[in-house]
């Protein structure tokens, strides 16, 4: 991979000069090249980062004005950022030092960090990327879908500004986790269950299509988006339950929802359902966040703690860290499969359609803020997890291109046929009657097939 250093020389020099000065301008031009990569060569010399591999060297790494700096390719800046952060963690917590001691003892001491990144998945992203149109900021994360994050791809108007990390709204891609998948966990919903799509309150929250006043099943709320339906569900979930769960098992900050709730959740209840359920965190979430969450639906509802940073090396080659790999059960198995297969009608028939890829089983969630300041999509195959966000100043949009840039991003990625999502033995696929939500009976007419815990069937229609 091509490093991201380019040193350019321009001299514009009048052929009626002497021998003479041309060769003075010519000792002076060696020593300066001399001194500049001499003090290349002393930094890239410090500590380096590098692929999964183990020898690919992605960034090197040295200390100067109190902090770590890099070289490295264009658009992988934060992911290299991302990885001196934990790795100054680890040291920070392993040796007791301060975090600006941890730094400068990594690079002083020449260590190697050791990575996820593979060559050929920020290959893939940068692709991706291409689809972006216009943004004023983008991160595009890919990961193994067990925390493994392989690489990253970001660019944007503040370079100060780590992309993966920015907080900002998540829109729609909320639902997943906060309502829908909290209450097929909790028994409140079943897929096939309905609810009318009308206002909440007061031709409030607004759809992108008009009331329709007639009964959705959750699964084509989710499938369209449907923002009322949507408040509606977390309504019977409960505010406090969705907020707890967001807080210990997300691990997202809900401090000032917290605040509200025990102020007076019913005074507050309507900036509750918009920032637990639309996606309005007061704090945000980032594109980090959103893709370690989104794994579970992948990975029979474990939740990987996501990470960048395989190991450490000294500079004698011994390790002395390596990532323990973390994992937490915060759905069950049955209750991610079926979250599972309600994104995937997400991509089959709703607003993530420009996702879908011939051969491949995708998944995902569109999300947008107001304005379309925020545009989403976080998608999985069987194979690889993928978050995209980018931002827009302007508040215009004609598509939502993060869907199009995962789809170009998997596209770029091999594929194995033979690698499916895994099917809990106690999810059952039935025919339900569309009219009642209920299982389909011998009268009915209408029938759609949906997916189900084993033990919370539907009653039959009997209709």
């Amino acid at each position: 991979m091509e490093k991201n250093v380019r040193i350019w020389y321009y001299i514009d020099m009048d052929r009626k000069r002497n021998k003479k000065w041309i060769g003075i301008v010519s000792v002076a031009l060696i020593c300066i090249c001399i001194v500049i990569m001499g003090n290349h060569l002393s930094k890239s010399s410090e500590a380096v980062l590098v692929a999964s591999d183990g020898k690919t060297v992605i960034a090197h790494l040295y200390w100067k004005d109190k902090k770590i700096q890099y070289e490295c390719p264009e658009g992988c800046e934060d992911y290299v950022d991302l990885t001196c952060r934990e790795a100054i963690e680890v040291l920070r917590k392993k040796d007791g030092l301060s975090k600006e001691e941890a730094g400068k003892k990594l690079v002083k001491e020449q260590y190697t960090l050791i990575t996820y990144f593979e060559e050929d998945a920020f290959k893939a992203l940068e692709k991706g990327d291409k689809a972006i149109t216009s943004s004023s900021g983008e991160a595009l994360a890919l990961s193994d879908g067990k925390g493994h994050l392989l690489a990253a791809y970001t660019s944007g108007n503040n370079s100060s500004v780590n992309q993966l990390l920015k907080k900002t709204y998540a829109g729609s891609t909320m639902k997943p986790l906060s309502t829908y998948g909290l209450g097929i966990e909790k028994n409140v919903i079943s897929w096939s269950s309905l609810y009318k799509d009308s206002a909440y309150e007061e031709n409030w929250p607004t759809n992108v299509e008009a009331f329709t006043e007639q009964e959705e099943t959750v699964a084509e709320a989710l499938a369209e988006s449907n923002n009322a339906i949507t408040v509606k569900v977390l309504d019977d979930v409960g505010i406090k339950e969705a907020c707890t769960f967001m807080r210990d098992s997300l691990e997202l900050q809900v401090d000032e929802e917290k605040k509200m709730i025990d102020e007076d959740t019913e005074l507050y209840k309507k900036e509750l359902l918009s920032s637990l359920g639309l996606g309005y965190l007061t704090e945000g979430v980032n594109v980090k966040e959103m893709l370690e969450n989104y794994q579970v639906f992948a990975q029979g509802g474990e939740k990987y703690k996501l990470s960048s940073l395989k190991s450490i090396e000294n500079k004698e080659k011994e390790k002395i860290y390596e990532n323990s790999e973390l994992k937490e059960q915060i759905f069950s198995s049955e209750t991610a499969y079926i979250m599972n297969r309600m994104l995937k009608g997400v991509v089959q028939s709703g607003t993530g359609k420009a996702a879908q890829i011939n051969g491949i089983d995708v998944c995902g969630k569109t999300g947008t803020s107001d304005n379309y300041r925020d545009n989403w999509f976080v998608g999985m195959t069987p194979e690889y997890v993928c978050a995209v966000w980018y931002g827009m100043e302007n508040g215009e949009r004609m598509q939502n291109d993060a869907v199009v840039a995962f789809r170009e991003t998997i596209n770029q990625l091999p594929a194995d046929s033979k690698i499916n999502y895994q099917v809990p033995e106690t999810v059952v696929e039935r025919e339900y009657c569309e009219k009642t939500g209920l299982l389909a009976g011998e009268h009915c007419e209408n029938i759609q097939t949906g997916y189900y815990k084993e033990n919370e069937l539907p009653p039959v229609c009997g209709e």
